[in-house]
């Protein structure tokens, strides 16, 4: 039997890469306070891959709607296991508007 995980964690990141080696539809993300705090910041090559929460379109065996976010995107996600913090989930993007000239 597995450990339940503990309370519901919300994050924002940033998408750092869209080119899952898996070809899952998954990005890899850096958490804004998490992977990015002290010192040493954890590199872009450990950092995890994020799963994304998809339209209400049908997507199966590679059929239907994709992953749209682009490297530099700000996501809105939750940990999945809570406490742990290993598994996040995107659940959608925020807007960012041209920048001001």
């Amino acid at each position: 039997m597995t450990e339940q995980a503990e309370g519901m964690h919300f994050f924002v990141a940033d998408v750092r890469n869209i080119q899952d080696p898996n070809e899952g539809g998954k990005v890899q993300i850096c958490v804004h306070g998490h992977h990015n705090i002290g010192d040493k910041p954890i590199p872009d090559d450990d950092l995890p891959w994020a799963h994304c929460i998809m339209n209400n379109s049908p997507s199966i065996n590679g059929i239907g709607e994709s992953v749209a976010y682009v490297a530099g995107s700000t996501v809105v996600g939750f940990w999945l296991d809570g406490d742990r913090k290993q598994i996040p989930y995107i659940i959608g993007s925020t807007h960012r508007g041209a920048q001001p000239k």
